[in-house]
């Protein structure tokens, strides 16, 4: 969701997996809950089956910050710009 007010906006993540995103993972296991095994495609495009994944975590991606900066370094740009036709 975003809200902009008073010049000054926020963005929030509302997926519920969002925090592992941006903070990453430990190493886990992965076990079927409503099934009896995990199926998916290996890397070289095997289908496979198990009954238990050992995940080596995730390195944390902090794809908000990331953004905010982005847009704030933009915004900056385009104020300058306007002010500098002001002058003119």
């Amino acid at each position: 969701m975003k809200e902009v007010a008073d010049g000054e906006a926020s963005i929030q993540a509302l997926t519920p997996y969002a925090a592992y995103v941006v903070n990453g993972t430990a190493p886990h296991e992965i076990r079927p809950m409503n099934a009896s095994c995990l199926a998916f495609e290996s890397r070289s495009g095997e289908l496979v089956f198990a009954q238990l994944v050992r995940h080596p975590g995730t390195k944390p991606n902090p794809f908000m910050q990331k953004a905010a900066e982005d847009a704030r370094s933009k915004a900056d740009e385009v104020f300058a710009e306007l002010w500098l036709e002001l002058l003119d």
